[in-house]
């Protein structure tokens, strides 16, 4: 079997993003991403309605403020291709696989949608920040987590009907796999690849795996790890679109609170029997978010650095400096605005990112 991540959708449509031959994967072994695969192309997008997440229903609007979509600017507008969630005024979580490789300044979060085609600026934000986890691994898909800051705070436009979604309680937090769950985003609604992305936000029930069922499920009988849950998509799946989109609960007192992130599937349908859905589990990652939480508030009030003869290119050892802000510290918080990574020299210089 093979694990494909959910930034990665179909090679015949891959918009120079990525392509097969670099997956080095066979045709009749192509394994579709999870929930979200990878971005969807934006030239390949149609207005048309569809049905639901796989398995799922249209949500009533606005039922769940906290889900954002994450959309990329194009010729015809922008066009959605990852989700993530509101955890404070300014900030969303989403996985790092729908954020690699992208420049920020060509991607705007949607906040306060139900169709996420509105031609409404008002629900739009531009990105300031991306924070990706310092040891994402995009072939093995792990440490799938990302964290935005946004340029702008939602609560200043007070018309926007949005919320912030819980955290986990503690790191330790014990999932019972008999309890509900609910999904959502706007993702892909049936195993057709060639299916419009549905116009409306998709909910859908969840069913989690036990650890043991899902490793079972996963290739080369690697276990599941630590930071990672399962869910079931033999009734209700994620799909191509859904990358980023929260698993979540409702606590007692009514609030929501974030189980996982959509990460990827293993095999060719987002749905099937004796398939798998993994996610990137949000209880596990509290720490990182603190520290990327840290991070963001470091970068928002780091006054501009101009190069003089004192600051050079050495200065900055994990990314190559143009001379406005370039930081790096030894603690594994790396954060840096308009430089390049060290493995791209190429690089634009306008790509603003970081690593926590």
């Amino acid at each position: 079997m093979l694990r494909v991540p959910a930034l990665i959708f179909l090679c015949l449509a891959a918009m120079n993003r990525i392509s097969c031959e670099e997956l080095d994967m066979d045709d009749g072994d192509f394994g579709e991403a999870l929930v979200a695969t990878s971005p969807i192309n934006p030239m390949e997008e149609v207005n048309g309605p569809t049905d639901a997440v796989i398995g799922g229903s249209p949500v009533s609007p606005h039922k769940y403020q906290f889900i954002v979509s994450l959309q990329q600017k194009n010729r015809q507008g922008e066009a959605h291709f990852c989700s993530g969630v509101l955890i404070s005024a300014i900030h969303v979580l989403t996985t790092a696989v729908c954020m690699d490789g992208l420049n920020t300044h060509d991607v705007m979060v949607g906040i306060g949608l139900h169709n996420r085609k509105t031609n409404d600026s008002e629900h739009f934000f531009e990105v300031k920040f991306n924070h990706m986890h310092k040891d994402f691994d995009r072939t093995k898909v792990v440490n799938d987590i990302a964290l935005l800051t946004l340029a702008t705070a939602f609560t200043n436009r007070t018309a926007l009907k949005a919320a912030i979604i819980k955290l986990p309680p503690n790191v330790q937090e014990v999932y019972n796999v008999s309890a509900p769950y609910r999904m959502a985003g706007w993702g892909r609604t049936s195993n057709d690849v060639r299916e419009a992305l549905p116009l409306f936000l998709q909910g859908a029930s969840a069913q989690l795996m036990p650890a043991a069922t899902c490793t079972a499920r996963l290739p080369d009988d690697e276990p599941l790890k630590a930071s990672q849950i399962c869910i079931d998509p033999g009734r209700t799946s994620m799909c191509q679109g859904d990358s980023g989109s929260p698993l979540f609960r409702q606590r007692s007192s009514g609030a929501y609170e974030l189980v996982g992130l959509a990460s990827y599937q293993v095999g060719r349908n987002c749905q099937k029997k004796n398939g798998v859905n993994v996610l990137t589990k949000a209880a596990y990652y509290l720490p990182w978010v603190k520290k990327a939480l840290a991070a963001s508030r470091l970068a928002l009030h780091e006054k501009p650095m101009q190069l003089t003869s004192s600051i050079s290119v050495s200065t900055c050892e994990n990314a190559v400096t143009n001379g406005i802000f370039c930081r790096s510290c030894t603690d594994g918080v790396r954060w840096s605005k308009k430089c390049r990574p060290n493995d791209d020299p190429s690089a634009e210089l306008t790509k603003t990112y970081g690593w926590v």
